[in-house]
């Protein structure tokens, strides 16, 4: 690492530091969508400096000098550097930005497996979890913005990205993780393996419940409404079975259903 210590240090590291957008590279979701593990594998790489969710707004100006200020502070400023990393999910950090010239994987998961795990997350930390209409409103709300930011990726000429769902990524992380790399044309290529640091020691650092524990993505057998590769078992539909258990109205479930298949069906790997 580079040592940098105190704030002044930080604030002159941020004031010369480069990360352009063709040096950037970022996750974006929402979340319980398999993020956290997919941000260790980068943030392990020698070439990439982060450490996972840094909760920086890019709605406001500078916004990259007050990554590169976060990197120093924490120090995981790489010598041998060549991207910046971040992941991203929610819409108040993001709104109105384009990601343009950066390298980005988009990544979601079913709506009820990520209701079920945002509210199992929240219980666990904070003895209450969201309910079914407060996890519709964020899902909705994110989901509607990764369309929208991955129908301009698709415009983009000679835009590096990937788009994938979580059931895709566990199912076959290997496979998923080469693709990610092609799309993306990092050399060398991404590794199923990522180092471990307390996911408690930092706010934001990510999952404190299962991906901060491993050391790479594990495969997961499907639970229910979830298929490992993202189809149909036997003729029927897993996931809108599922989504049919939470306590929202039909109208409202269906909403939710349409916009994972439209995310599914702009998927670069399945």
């Amino acid at each position: 690492m580079v040592e940098v210590s105190g704030q002044f240090a930080a604030l002159g590291y941020a004031l010369r530091a480069d990360y352009a957008p063709s040096r950037m590279i970022f996750v974006l979701g929402h979340m319980r969508c398999g993020s956290t593990a997919l941000s260790n594998i980068f943030c392990s790489r020698a070439d990439v400096t982060g450490f996972g969710e840094a909760q920086v707004s890019y709605r406001r100006p500078f916004a990259m000098r007050h990554l590169a200020w976060k990197f120093a502070r924490r120090g995981v400023v790489k010598p041998g550097e060549v991207f910046g990393f971040d992941k991203v999910l929610h819409n108040y950090l993001d709104q109105g930005m384009d990601y343009a010239g950066s390298r980005r994987v988009f990544l979601a998961r079913e709506p009820a497996a990520s209701f079920r795990s945002i509210r199992h997350m929240y219980e666990t930390i904070h003895g209450r979890g969201p309910t079914d209409p407060e996890n519709a409103d964020y899902y909705e709300g994110r989901m509607t913005a990764l369309l929208a930011l991955i129908d301009r990726a698709r415009a983009e000429p000679g835009a590096r990205f990937a788009v994938l769902s979580h059931a895709a990524l566990v199912g076959d992380a290997d496979a998923a993780l080469a693709h990610v790399s092609a799309r993306l044309e990092l050399d060398p290529p991404l590794e199923n393996r990522y180092d471990y640091s307390p996911p408690d020691a930092h706010k934001g650092v990510g999952d404190p419940i299962f991906a901060g524990r491993q050391t790479s993505i594990v495969r997961k057998e499907a639970g229910a409404g979830e298929s490992n590769r993202g189809g149909n078992r036997g003729g029927a539909d897993p996931v809108a079975a599922d989504a049919a258990t939470l306590d929202l109205p039909p109208a409202r479930i269906e909403r939710m259903l349409d916009l994972y298949r439209q995310f599914t069906q702009r998927a670069t790997f399945a």
